[in-house]
């Protein structure tokens, strides 16, 4: 090797060096800062993707942990009932599950989970709608529920068939992973530089649109009305809204179709009354205050108490 191969040679050894230093800085930091351990979803024929059961961990700074049913629940449901015990099963979408930006210990569910001797199971994964909630009780069966609270949403009226969707949402953002990445930098660089990369220049990455598939506002009620059907005893509908429709003043029109389906099958209606200033992360999602409003107003269903619901302690 004459001297100006071994000169080059040299340089490129430098350059790996010093790239190989970068990416185990950068790895460290974004270790430090909760990224490389996502939630995890997987593919469902019948329910479109629900999260991988048994899974716990922290992701960036906040806990999560699913039971072996896919709740986001700390502990196991059996479906056998105690005799004397009271299950309840708060279902919905990443309003109830509250993402990976939500610590498990704020979660309504959590708040709720032992208060009154209750037993509090979250059912809920990002998207899910009423068409996902009737699939996933008639795969997985009632548990032997004793309440059950139903969390919607006006565009919930209108989520697509799960049997079509088939799994297309996954892999597409950080909320859909379907494995864990083999390392925190190329998460980041994967779910989060590249996106807003892609943002910048214009050309957002898109969720797959709704398919045609009927009239999806008929089968989004209909799935309702076999939630309301289930052999459970108590059964209650929350119904929430974004910060722009509580600016807006006026009824959603999900909200309203809602409200007069669940009238024709006589379940009791609440709207979460929150603040669009202090009770949200985004335009839709809750934080740590509107968690706990939320737990409150569940808690004062299930007490059936017309006083004003007894706070969930800090």
């Amino acid at each position: 090797m004459n001297p100006l191969e071994r000169k080059k040679m040299k340089r490129v050894g430098w350059i790996l060096l010093i790239g190989c230093m970068v990416w185990c800085a950068a790895e460290c930091v974004l270790r430090l800062l909760g990224f490389g351990s996502p939630q995890i979803l997987q593919p469902s024929p019948t329910l479109d993707y629900i999260f991988m059961p048994g899974q716990s961990g922290v992701y960036r700074g906040c806990r999560y942990a699913y039971n072996r049913v896919s709740m986001r629940s700390d502990h196991e449901i059996d479906r056998v009932l105690p005799p004397g015990s009271r299950r309840v099963i708060v279902a919905g979408d990443s309003i109830v599950n509250g993402e990976a930006r939500t610590d498990q210990a704020d979660l309504a569910t959590t708040l709720l989970d032992g208060v009154d001797g209750m037993a509090v199971y979250n059912l809920s994964a990002c998207s899910w709608g009423p068409l996902n909630l009737a699939a996933y009780f008639g795969e997985y069966g009632t548990f032997n529920a004793t309440d059950l609270v139903i969390v919607l949403s006006d565009h919930d009226l209108w989520d697509d068939d799960p049997t079509l969707a088939a799994g297309e949402k996954l892999g597409l953002t950080a909320d859909f992973q379907t494995h864990k990445p083999f390392c925190a930098t190329w998460e980041w660089i994967r779910f989060y530089a590249y996106p807003q990369v892609r943002t910048w220049l214009g050309h957002p990455i898109q969720l797959p649109p709704l398919k045609p598939q009927g009239n999806l506002v008929q089968r989004n009620l209909e799935a309702c009305a076999a939630l309301y059907a289930l052999p459970i005893a108590q059964k209650h509908l929350i119904l929430h809204r974004t910060q722009r429709e509580w600016r807006a003043k006026t009824m959603p029109a999900g909200e309203r179709a809602f409200r007069e389906h669940a009238a024709q099958h006589g379940i009791q209606v609440t709207l979460l009354d929150v603040s669009p200033e202090t009770d949200y992360l985004d335009n839709i999602h809750l934080n740590r205050s509107g968690q706990r409003r939320l737990a409150d107003t569940i808690h004062a269903l299930l007490k059936q108490d017309t006083s004003p619901a007894m706070q969930i302690a800090d």
